[in-house]
C-alpha cells in the first residue's frame, strides 16, 4: 500500500497547550487499488487525526446538522465535484457540542473516525482529496471559510490531493518549530529544513490559513518552499502584540507536499 505524506507540525511558543481549537483532517490516504470496471479508477481510504489548528475565522452557519461530513473532491476534463465515495464516507463520533449554535467546538472525546472508500473519478495528475466541514449547496463550510471543489483541489491548503496510486510521497523533517521565550511586542522569525522524497517537481503547501493565532495578541505566519525538488523549508514568522499575556501558548497546523 502507498501512502500520501503529510506531516502535522506543532508550535511552540514557550511549553503548555492553552489556546487551541480542535478539528479533524484527513492526514493519512491508503491506495485500495483501481475499480473493478472500465475506466478502472483509482480507489481510497483514509483516516483522520485530530488536530491542534488555527481559531475559526467565520460562525458555523448550518444550526441543522449535527455533526461535520466528509466529502470528496475530484477533477474531470471541465470543472470539480464532491462526492460521498462509493461507499457513502461516514465520521463516527463526530458531533457539536453544540449543533443549534454557531460554535464549531465538538464534543470532548471526538475522535471523527473516518470509513468508506473513495474513487479518483477525474483526470490523472490532478487527483482527489477529502474535506471535512457542513454542506451547503455546491461547496462546503470549513471553520475557515467556503470550499468549493475546485478551490479545495487547485488552490491546496484546503485538503490533502493524492497522487496516482504508484507514487508516493516521504518528507523528514523536525515535528515542531521553538521560538522559546518571547518578550511582548516582539516578533520573532524561525526556520525548520527537511528533506523530501516526492517525484521530480514536489509541491508544498501549508493546510489550512497561513496565518495563525495562539492566543489574543499572539500570531504567527507559516510559510513553506522547495529550494530544489528534495530541500524543504519550513518558516514561522511569529508577533507578540503589547497587548498579549504573558503565558505558554502553542498550536499546530498540516503540511501538505505534492508529487505535482
Amino acid at each position: 500500500m502507498r501512502y500520501y505524506a503529510s506531516l502535522f507540525f506543532f508550535l511552540l511558543v514557550v511549553t503548555p497547550d492553552s489556546y487551541a481549537f480542535v478539528w479533524p483532517v484527513v492526514t493519512k490516504h491508503v491506495s485500495e487499488g483501481n475499480s473493478i470496471y472500465p475506466p478502472y479508477h483509482p480507489l481510497y481510504s483514509g483516516s483522520t487525526s485530530m488536530l491542534n489548528l488555527s481559531e475559526p475565522t467565520i460562525p458555523k452557519y448550518n444550526t441543522q446538522i449535527t455533526g461535520p461530513v466528509a466529502m470528496s473532491a475530484w477533477c474531470g476534463y471541465n470543472s470539480c465535484f464532491y462526492s460521498s465515495g462509493m461507499i457513502p464516507m461516514t465520521l463516527s463520533n463526530c458531533d457539536f457540542a453544540d449543533p443549534k449554535s454557531q460554535s464549531w467546538e465538538l464534543k470532548a472525546g471526538s475522535t471523527c473516525t473516518l470509513s468508506g472508500i473513495w474513487a479518483d473519478m477525474g483526470k490523472q495528475k490532478i487527483g482527489s482529496c477529502v474535506v471535512i466541514g457542513t454542506p451547503q449547496g455546491y461547496g462546503l463550510y470549513t471553520p475557515w471559510g467556503f470550499v468549493n471543489a475546485d478551490v479545495a483541489v487547485f488552490g491546496r491548503g484546503h485538503c490533502v490531493v493524492l497522487p496516482p496510486p504508484n507514487e508516493a510521497c516521504t518528507l523528514d523533517i523536525a515535528p515542531s518549530i521553538h521560538h522559546g521565550n518571547l518578550p511582548v511586542g516582539t516578533s520573532d522569525t524561525k526556520y525548520v529544513e527537511g528533506v523530501v522524497d516526492c517525484g521530480t517537481s514536489p509541491v508544498v503547501s501549508v493546510f489550512g490559513p497561513s496565518v495563525i493565532t495562539l492566543a489574543p495578541g499572539v500570531s504567527t505566519r507559516i510559510s513553506a518552499s522547495m529550494s530544489n525538488s528534495t530541500a524543504i523549508r519550513v518558516r514561522s514568522d511569529m508577533t507578540i502584540d503589547v497587548s498579549a499575556t504573558p503565558g505558554g501558548y502553542s498550536a499546530g497546523f498540516v503540511l501538505v507536499v505534492a508529487p505535482y
